[in-house]
């Protein structure tokens, strides 16, 4: 089979990329591979394309010139089907199978640059009090909820528009060239269409939607920022409904009965609120001078105990340099009386060496005559504020090693069983496909994960291709790499 033949028993779509790789490989020295699709059908027969990668490389004559191309093929019909497999499986929701938010944006974005001629109708929607329902009837219920609404969604909308799934209860929808009327009268249909859902029956305004209309060959407005305008329409809704909804409630409710106290117990106030947040609760006498600090804080930052009578002097040594000057003063008005509030931010170096960025906010409180008592507030550690990866939208390496600190200190006779694994050859898929679609094989694994590990269990997503997951007590679990099955022995 000649050039010219073979060329014209490639794909049509993939003709044109395959000439150009072979007329560079004969006009410069390359070394690389394509793939295409090509017709393995008899001649006379209807086409039957199968996917083929071509390794090549251009061999250069003792004159120096290219004399020809060598080059081998095989079929990668089956990586291709487990790519595309995977690629389609990256953008769907795994409970909905309707898209996931990232897989909407791309959608929505496609569309809107497509047709900017066209009206379209931007929604998102959103279930109130779903974590009650989760309460009452249980998670179960509660994913049947989801899907109910998903598959109301699909019957509302066209193939043609985008219904996505993103996040817990939140939902998004894309009505392609239709008026806003049309579009809304739709939604109205369909929310209603779900208040025959049990666990739904007895909100009387079970959900709430922000619409948009971008406006046709209007400016161009990203996808990020128009889900920005959405999701505010929608919370400007809820709002006005909540404000509404207490204000019912204010008018029909019996009054509190005159003179009840709240009373609670002191003793235990400032262990709750260490316990209740992921900043640093500090305590200070006045009186005394005597500070107290949350374990969390001396750990981190090495300080020689909880409870310290020159904190001052303590704290302060591990203030940078720079700003050792603002925090003093700052504490010296405090300590002055001259201020009964305030907010300083500040660097200072933890247990590792590392300078990290804090923000100390506090209160003073002052007795009958005016002399300061109590000195209390909160102090932020910024450099660790941020304990979501992004990417899988689990916690991070951060709050997994916080996670095993507390239950070895919690329960450290039941002990705490931690598994570690990661992804075996991530570099490779990067490198034969790209980031993006490694992210997206990330992603997929940390669901799959998420949904095999057993109750109680906690999924982390470290460095890179790793994982851990936490389980309390001492629970040995075997995990298999050539099953997506896990088991467990006790």
């Amino acid at each position: 089979m000649d050039y010219e033949e073979m060329l014209a028993d490639i794909c049509e779509e993939d003709r044109a990329a395959y000439a150009r790789v072979l007329e560079a490989a004969s006009r410069d020295v390359r070394t690389g591979s394509i793939d295409y699709r090509m017709n393995v059908a008899a001649a006379g027969e209807e086409p039957v394309y199968v996917w083929y990668r071509t390794i090549y490389r251009s061999i250069v004559g003792d004159n120096g010139q290219i004399i020809r191309i060598i080059g081998r093929s095989y079929d990668v019909s089956s990586d291709r089907r487990i790519q595309e497999e995977l690629s389609e499986e990256a953008k769907r929701d795994p409970l909905t199978r309707l898209y996931n938010k990232v897989a909407a944006s791309g959608e929505v974005e496609r569309i809107l640059k497509s047709e900017p001629e066209k009206q379209h109708v931007l929604f998102l929607i959103d279930i109130d009090n779903f974590k009650r329902i989760n309460d009452t009837f249980g998670h179960t219920v509660g994913d049947t909820v989801i899907t109910d609404i998903a598959g109301v969604l699909q019957s509302q909308f066209q193939e043609t528009d985008v219904t996505a799934r993103v996040g817990g209860d939140e939902f998004l929808a894309l009505m392609r060239g239709a008026p806003r009327e049309q579009a809304v009268q739709r939604m109205n249909t369909a929310l209603a269409a779900l208040h025959g859902v049990q666990a739904l029956s007895e909100q009387a305004d079970a959900f709430s939607f922000g619409v948009l209309t971008p406006e046709p060959n209007g400016p161009a407005r990203s996808v990020a920022q128009l889900l920005s305008d959405v999701d505010e329409k929608l919370y400007e809704k809820k709002r006005r409904l909540h404000i509404a909804n207490a204000q019912y409630a204010l008018l029909h409710s019996p009054q509190r009965s005159p003179g009840v106290d709240f009373t609670y117990d002191t003793i235990y106030l400032l262990d709750a609120l260490v316990q209740s947040t992921d900043d640093y609760v500090y305590v200070c006498n006045m009186k005394t001078g005597v500070f107290c600090y949350p374990q969390a804080m001396v750990d981190e930052f090495d300080l020689p105990g909880r409870v310290i009578a020159n904190a001052a002097a303590v704290w302060g040594a591990k203030v940078h340099p720079n700003d050792k000057q603002a925090f003093l003063e700052a504490n010296q008005e405090i300590t002055d009386g001259r201020a009964d509030s305030h907010c300083v931010e500040y660097r200072a170096c933890n247990r590792h060496g590392e300078w990290v960025w804090m923000r100390c906010r506090g209160h003073l409180e002052r007795d009958a005559g005016g002399e300061p008592v109590l000195f209390a507030g909160i102090i932020t550690n910024l450099g660790k504020k941020n304990k979501v990866d992004h990417l899988t939208g689990v916690f991070n390496k951060f709050e997994f090693e916080h996670e095993v600190r507390r239950l070895l200190d919690a329960q450290p006779r039941e002990g705490v069983c931690v598994l570690l694994f990661g992804i075996d050859g991530l570099k490779r898929i990067n490198g034969l496909y790209n980031r993006l679609f490694g992210d997206e094989v990330i992603r997929i694994v940390c669901q799959k994960l998420q949904t095999l590990a057993p109750p109680g269990g906690t999924v982390f997503r470290l460095d890179g291709d790793e994982f851990g997951v936490v389980l309390r007590g001492g629970i040995h679990f075997i995990y298999y790499t050539t099953s997506t099955t896990m088991h467990s022995e006790t």
